[in-house]
């Protein structure tokens, strides 16, 4: 059953976000949720990593600093300024989707990919320390003077989702060595699983925006293909002097942002219809692999 999930990982989310339109009230009551859920997904990413080895990885502190500045600010002002002259809303749903770290299957995604994964993980773990800083001041200097927003309390929300998975995950991993060695092999379909959960419970009160609003979802969804798109080629463009491995590390890691991160933070403290762009990016999060691995082999060298 795990090895199946694994496989048909896109299926099964595509069928909870199906699921949320045909029966969302389960999901509309389980909202408080969201946070506990996330910080269960991070913690079973977690229990797969060295953190001490990841650290040591980061030898390269210039390229760090390089892919961090790119990816946490330059990359989202930039999607923040193409969109917020025409349409405001989008502007903020989708920098909020561009200033989020990877996602946790980004390395995974990278390894499908034929790219360097070390380097996917290494960057996938920096930038979630680094996020906690740089999403809150991203947001004061764009939108606080037009959206009201805590951004004390935004910090420590993603302090806390960050901080606690990672101390839990160590912890495990010390006092349970043994059991989390037998158990390795099933926390992919059980993440995948509480993935397709979480977009399913921040879907829910959304869905009826299908049904009520066709023109609007497709809107919606169009702008958020041609964002990954752009994320995808960007990364590419950003390593064009390094190696192929890299240059798919990079893209792929940008690429697949941690959606459900910034669905929490959207349900958290913004309008239902920045909740609603966050909860749509699942939609091309789960299409594009096949196609941008296609592109991987016939276009990166």
């Amino acid at each position: 059953m795990i090895s199946l999930i694994e496989k048909y990982f896109g299926f099964v989310l595509i069928l909870f976000l199906a699921l949320a339109v045909i029966w969302p009230e389960p999901g509309i009551k389980m909202q408080s949720l969201l946070p506990v859920i996330l910080v269960i997904i991070l913690t079973l990413t977690f229990l797969k990593v060295d953190i001490p080895q990841v650290v040591k990885h980061a030898s390269k502190p210039g390229l760090m600093v390089y892919i961090a500045a790119v990816f946490m600010i330059m990359l989202p002002l930039l999607v923040f300024l193409l969109f917020y002259r025409f349409d405001y809303t989008l502007a903020v749903g989708l920098m909020l989707l561009a200033c989020v770290p990877p996602g946790v299957a980004s390395p995974a995604f990278t390894d499908i990919f034929g790219g360097n994964t070390a380097l996917s993980l290494s960057m996938t773990i920096v930038l979630y320390f680094i996020a906690p800083i740089s999403i809150p001041l991203l947001f004061y200097y764009t939108i606080s003077s037009s959206i009201q927003l805590d951004l004390l309390s935004l910090a420590k929300l993603l302090f806390i989702l960050i901080a606690v998975p990672v101390a839990l995950s160590q912890g495990i991993k010390y006092f349970c060595a043994a059991y989390i060695d037998k158990s390795i092999r099933y926390l992919s379909g059980i993440n995948i699983i509480l993935i397709a959960s979480l977009g399913y419970i921040g879907f829910s009160p959304h869905s009826h925006i299908i049904q009520s609003d066709l023109s609007l979802f497709l809107y919606i969804v169009f702008w958020l293909f041609l964002m990954f798109l752009m994320f995808f080629m960007v990364g590419v463009l950003m390593m064009w002097r390094s190696n192929r491995g890299n240059k798919i590390a990079v893209s792929v890691s940008k690429t697949y942002m941690n959606n459900a991160l910034a669905i929490v933070i959207a349900s958290q403290y913004f309008d239902s219809h920045i909740v609603l762009i966050t909860v749509l990016s699942s939609i091309p999060w789960n299409f594009t692999p096949g196609i941008f691995r296609k592109l991987t082999v016939n276009l990166i060298n």
